[in-house]
C-alpha cells in the first residue's frame, strides 16, 4: 500500500482572516541569543501576511495564539473564522479556546503534513530567507531569531505572484510599505548613544551591527561589541561594511608575537586573559649560538632564572596598577626570542 496522490487545492478565501494557517517550528539545534528554541507563525490565507512569535517551549503556543487573535481582531475589526493546523499536541489547549470563541478548528490527518502545506512551505520560506541573511553577514547562528523575524518583516513587504504582484502588506493594510526604511541585515551602523553616556568624555556613538526592526518602536535594533542591543531612530548606516566579517564581538583575539626565526609556537598565557601586546623591548639579552650545547645549557639556566624572577615579581604585583610585565622569555631551542609587555586594562576589540 502506497500513499495516494494529493490534488492541488482550489479553495480561495475572499477576505482577510477568513482562514489562518499555523504551525510550530523547532526545536532549533542552537538556542537563540534571547533564549528561544521554537517559533510559531500564523499566515492569513487571503493576503499571505505572516505573524511570527518566538517560543521558549511548545506550551507557549496558546499564549501566542491569544496574542495573535486579540491583535488581528482589534486592528482589522474582523473575526477569525477558521484555524488550520497540523493537530500537534501543542494545539490541544488552542483547540479549546478556538471552539469556545466560535472559530472552526481544522486539523490535518495524523502524519499527513501535506494537508497543512501552506504553513509548511512558509517554514521553508522563512528559514531559508533567514539563513541567507545570516550567511551574507557571516553572523553566528545563535542570532537565528533576529534573522527569522527580519525575514518575515521583508517577506510581508515583497511583491508576490500569489497576490498578483502585490505585497502582503499592501493587501492586508491597504497601503504601500515604505521601502526607504529597509537596510541590509548585519551591516555596520552608528546609533546616537549620547543619552547613554556616563560622563562627558565618552564618544557619542560606536560601531554596531544592525539586528533588524522593532515591532514596538519606529527605530532600528543595533548590537554593540559588548552584546548590548540599542533601539534608536538616530542611526547612520554603512551598508557596504559588515562587522562580523572582521570578527565583531571577538574580544579574545590571538596574541601577536615577534619571533626572529621559525620555531615551534607555544602558549604564552591562559585563555580568557585580555592583554595588549607590544612586541618591542629595550636591550634584549643576546644568545651565543656558536656552540649548540653551550647555548642549550645557558638557555636552560636563563629559563630557571626567569621563572624565579617571574614568581618574585608576581608576589609583589600591585593590583591597583593592573600592569603586568613578563620578562624576556628565551626558548630552549636557542633560535627564538619573544619579548612581551602587556597591560590588561587597555585591551578593547
Amino acid at each position: 500500500m502506497h500513499l495516494l496522490p494529493f490534488k492541488s487545492s482550489s479553495s480561495h478565501t475572499k477576505e482577510p482572516l477568513e482562514l489562518a494557517h499555523t504551525d510550530v517550528w523547532g526545536p532549533a539545534p542552537i538556542m537563540s541569543s534571547s533564549g528561544f528554541k521554537y517559533y510559531v507563525h500564523f499566515v492569513d490565507d487571503f493576503s499571505r501576511f505572516t505573524w511570527i512569535y518566538p517560543l521558549k517551549q511548545k506550551s507557549e503556543t496558546v499564549q501566542a495564539f491569544i496574542q495573535f487573535k486579540n491583535l488581528t481582531e482589534n486592528q482589522f475589526n474582523k473575526r477569525i473564522k477558521v484555524i488550520q493546523c497540523n493537530g500537534g499536541g501543542e494545539y490541544k489547549p488552542v483547540q479549546k479556546l478556538v471552539i469556545e470563541a466560535g472559530i472552526q478548528f481544522r486539523m490535518s490527518c495524523p502524519y499527513t503534513s501535506q494537508q497543512n502545506g501552506r504553513a509548511e512551505r512558509k517554514h521553508r520560506h522563512i528559514v531559508e530567507f533567514g539563513l541567507t541573511l545570516l550567511a551574507q553577514a557571516q553572523m553566528p547562528l545563535h542570532y537565528w531569531w533576529e534573522a527569522f523575524s527580519t525575514a518575515v518583516y521583508l517577506i510581508n513587504r515583497l511583491p508576490s505572484q500569489v497576490t498578483q504582484n502585490e505585497s502582503p502588506y499592501s493587501v492586508m493594510l491597504q497601503k504601500e510599505p515604505d521601502y526607504k526604511l529597509l537596510k541590509p541585515f548585519g551591516c555596520a551602523c552608528y546609533p546616537c548613544l549620547k543619552p547613554y553616556n556616563q560622563h562627558k568624555l565618552q564618544f557619542h556613538t560606536t560601531r554596531c551591527v544592525f539586528l533588524g526592526y522593532s515591532n514596538s518602536h519606529k527605530g532600528y535594533k543595533c548590537l554593540n561589541s559588548h552584546g548590548r542591543t540599542f533601539i534608536s531612530r538616530h542611526v547612520i548606516f554603512n551598508e557596504d561594511h559588515f562587522p562580523f566579517h572582521d570578527g565583531f564581538l571577538n574580544t579574545r583575539s590571538p596574541l601577536k608575537t615577534t619571533i626572529n626565526s621559525s620555531s615551534t609556537s607555544f602558549p604564552l598565557c591562559t585563555a580568557g586573559n585580555d592583554i595588549d601586546v607590544i612586541t618591542e623591548v629595550e636591550n634584549p639579552t643576546e644568545i651565543n649560538t656558536e656552540d649548540p650545547q653551550d647555548v642549550n645549557s645557558d638557555t636552560e639556566q636563563i629559563d630557571n632564572d626567569s621563572s624565579e624572577d617571574n614568581t618574585t615579581h608576581d608576589e609583589s604585583l600591585d593590583i591597583t596598577q593592573q600592569r603586568t610585565q613578563i620578562q624576556a622569555i628565551q626558548y630552549t631551542q636557542g633560535v627564538s626570542r619573544v619579548f612581551i609587555f602587556f597591560e590588561e586594562e587597555v585591551w578593547h576589540s
